[in-house]
């Protein structure tokens, strides 16, 4: 849900927690400032200057790893919650999208991920060995901590969400078609609607206004688990 390994253009945040460290947009040098109303020029200078540092392009719902930040400690959400887990996680709900965590990747997909008509979405932290973490934030803003969810939670959390009718769902939930389709087809099961599922990473830019049509890494795919009896 959080971050994509360096590769071709990608990064994780640890460099950028390393960057916050060093004083956030005063360690990019007086060149970045410049260019942000000096033009093109002195944004390239700058960006030159930052060697190897890319920037996070996808803000995906999945757990590649940890990065370093100011603090490991996490801080209360600054968001007010619309509900909350048995653990106190706070839960947030808009018109087809139910949050479950408050860490800048979770939020981001909350904000700008372009709904699929007809569906509700469900968006929470997924693991590749096939767990739902709850994503929680520092005092710097950046991802700390990480709670694990029981599956069931997330299923109270839905049928709890305001409005809600017995839509399909969409689990905006990194990896969770193939790291744990028991658990998507025990939802779907439950719920007795279809439910939508990624085989990989999926997310939104990181940048932008949006709407952003969620990408799913790798070409990755949906699948769509549907009730049984």
């Amino acid at each position: 849900m959080d971050c994509i390994p360096a590769t071709k253009g990608f990064t994780s945040l640890a460099k950028l927690g390393k960057l916050w460290k060093a004083g956030g947009l005063k360690a990019l040098g007086a060149g970045f400032m410049g260019g942000i109303g000096g033009g093109l020029k002195n944004l390239g200078n700058s960006v030159r200057a930052l060697k190897d540092v890319r920037y996070l392009t996808f803000s995906m719902m999945g757990k590649s790893r940890w990065w370093k930040a100011d603090s490991p400690h996490v801080s209360p959400p600054t968001r007010t919650a619309d509900d909350a887990l048995p653990s106190d996680i706070p839960v947030y709900h808009k018109e087809g999208a139910t949050a479950i965590g408050y860490d800048p990747a979770t939020l981001r997909n909350f904000d700008v991920a372009e709904r699929l008509p007809g569906y509700q979405d469900v968006i929470i932290h997924g693991t590749r060995d096939g767990r739902m973490l709850a994503g929680e934030a520092n005092r710097a803003g950046l991802r700390a901590g990480g709670h694990t969810v029981n599956p069931n939670h997330v299923l109270d959390t839905i049928n709890r969400i305001p409005g809600y009718n017995g839509e399909p769902i969409r689990m905006l939930t990194c990896h969770s078609g193939a790291a744990q389709p028991h658990v998507i087809q025990d939802m779907a099961n439950s719920l007795g609607v279809p439910v939508k599922a990624p085989t990989n990473a999926v997310g939104v830019p990181s940048f932008g206004e949006g709407p952003f049509t969620p990408h799913i890494r790798d070409e990755g795919v949906w699948l769509t688990f549907l009730p049984m009896a």
